[in-house]
């Protein structure tokens, strides 16, 4: 699935929300390493293609669970 770069905004504004109600943000489509470090008020980012496209799997979700962290 092709990654909507109005997601990023999306996310940012459902946190707010999140405060007073409780749900689960899910990102699910395009995320890579490029996108994920914007998404980090998301609770859950699914990257399927982008780790079993890759070489290097273990590589790939190591890097994607420490892009939260990166700026």
């Amino acid at each position: 699935q092709k990654f909507l770069q109005d997601t990023i905004k999306k996310v940012n504004n459902l946190t707010e929300y999140k405060k007073k109600y409780k749900f689960i943000i899910d990102v699910d489509g395009g995320v890579n390493l490029t996108n994920a470090k914007h998404l980090r008020n998301a609770d859950i980012l699914t990257s399927s293609s982008t780790i079993l496209n890759s070489k290097e799997p273990n590589k790939i979700i190591k890097l994607l669970k420490e892009s939260d962290e990166i700026d």
